[in-house]
């Protein structure tokens, strides 16, 4: 088979792949919030894949430019949160949960996917302590639960993958995950969902900026890694030559 006939059969397989995915016009994009493992509430829904938007008080909070946004790329697919402000107006301490999660992302159309993830941000008032996860549901469920009042607290159903617990650092007022990456296998020709989860206890008066992102690409086929490793293995192999020949001179 020739360079061309590859490409187009190629070209038809992807084809065929994406027409087995589902419409996005049921798909959700949700923020809910929690304080103090009290009841969650959703506070904006929006269309999948597309911008989510929140400003206003919850509980002893007021959130200032909450915003979601999402890409579904042939060779990168991500979820970008951000948070402007968020700030506790009591005098006493606080935590504040959020959730974002998105569904029917569909790229890239790999089984093997790779997923990187982190938070980040500065403290203007007060003391915070700042954990960040991240997950992937491959049944395409919001925050990884078919039902999201009462299961999502514990993220039960989003045991299909996480990069796990992600504590910040401080750097004086400034504060970091770092980034994790894991891999996440999806089922092929379904869509699946994106969740990340963000916990900050603020002292009272406490305020704090963040944002967090979580991106997914595709994990390098076995077969190219395989390619990889004879080209190395060739690199180093020219190299020994080379430094041979050096020596004899």
């Amino acid at each position: 088979m020739n360079l061309f006939s590859k490409a187009l059969a190629l070209t038809v397989l992807t084809s065929v792949v994406l027409m087995c995915f589902p419409s996005q016009g049921s798909a959700t994009t949700i923020l809910a919030l929690q304080q103090d493992s009290g009841s969650i509430t959703t506070v904006a829904v929006g269309s999948s894949l597309s911008s989510l938007s929140f400003n206003g008080t919850y509980g002893d909070f007021t959130i200032t430019g909450f915003g979601s946004a999402a890409d579904n790329a042939a060779s990168l697919s991500d979820m970008f949160a951000s948070a402007v402000r968020v700030v506790n107006n009591s005098t006493a301490e606080h935590t504040l949960r959020m959730w974002a999660s998105s569904q029917d992302y569909t790229l890239p159309v790999t089984t093997g996917l790779s997923v990187e993830s982190g938070m980040s941000g500065t403290v203007n008032s007060g003391t915070l302590v700042a954990t960040f996860q991240a997950y992937a549901d491959k049944g395409n469920n919001l925050a990884g639960s078919p039902v999201l009042l009462g299961i999502v607290a514990s993220c039960a159903a989003c045991s299909d993958f996480t990069n796990g617990l992600q504590t910040s650092v401080f750097n004086g007022s400034t504060f970091d995950t770092g980034s994790a990456v894991g891999s996440f296998t999806r089922i092929a020709g379904q869509p699946f969902s994106l969740t990340t989860d963000r916990i900050f206890t603020l002292s009272g008066g406490g305020s704090a900026n963040v944002a967090s992102h979580e991106n997914v690409v595709a994990t390098p086929e076995p077969s190219s890694l395989v390619l990889l490793g004879f080209g190395l293995v060739g690199v180093g192999f020219a190299g020994r030559r080379k430094f041979a020949a050096l020596k004899l001179q």
